[in-house]
């Protein structure tokens, strides 16, 4: 009973939840970072005949019985939105001997290949276009998935942390604040209900209207 206990008290380095359903399509699964006090979160996106990893953080066998036997999919390709999440991606390029996709700009420092350098505007898949979001890093990339009501991927170019809010990353992490509060700007045009960060807390409906009120204070000075 005492080596029970014991074995329970054991203080994790982060806290894991399995994988779960977004929309239609669309998966998340998340490690807390309790440096950061917020979740890093990975995307699972399945486009057509195509199957995304997004940004993985840390993954557990559950996850691969998860894609074998519910969802019956495989991965086809890894993408990370910038250089600081690279997280767990090598061991998903490994186990499922899948390519990694990266903006052209963020493909120099690794000592694994960059398979597939992204350009804004891209299709990474049916339905997925390559969305340039630089100012946090020069490569910064976003996803825009155009289905079901429109979810956009940000990476770090938004923490949507505490949840129903806004915020940007440490003063001290962002290259070009101005360039980034710029390349912003662009998703006033795209339609999306969805919001998915690379930190955070996913917004899963009303997600447009609030980055639009966040970019207007920021507009405002704020």
């Amino acid at each position: 009973m005492e080596e029970s206990r014991l074995v329970i008290s054991q203080k994790l380095p982060y806290s894991y939840r399995a994988m779960i359903r977004l929309a239609e399509n669309i998966y998340c699964w998340n490690a807390f970072n309790e440096e950061k006090n917020v979740n890093f979160n990975g995307y699972l996106i399945a486009c057509g005949d195509q199957t995304l990893v997004v940004d993985p953080p840390a993954h557990a066998v559950s996850d691969e019985l998860f894609l074998e036997k519910k969802l019956g999919r495989t991965p086809t390709l890894a993408v990370v939105t910038n250089r600081h999440h690279l997280r767990d991606v090598q061991w998903w390029m490994e186990r499922f001997a899948i390519p990694l996709a990266m903006h052209e700009s963020e493909t120099n420092d690794y000592e694994f290949e960059v398979a597939r350098p992204l350009r804004a505007g891209e299709r990474v898949a049916p339905g997925c276009t390559v969305v340039s979001l630089p100012g946090k890093t020069e490569g910064e990339i976003g996803l825009y998935l155009e289905a079901n009501g429109g979810s956009l991927l940000v990476g770090d170019a938004l923490i949507a942390d505490p949840f129903g809010a806004l915020r940007f990353v440490p003063e001290a992490k962002i290259q070009d604040r101005g360039r980034l509060i710029a390349s912003l700007q662009a998703l006033r045009g795209l339609s999306f209900q969805r919001l998915l960060p690379g930190d955070g807390e996913p917004l899963l409906t009303g997600a447009k209207e609030t980055v639009v009120k966040y970019l207007d204070g920021l507009d405002a000075g704020g």
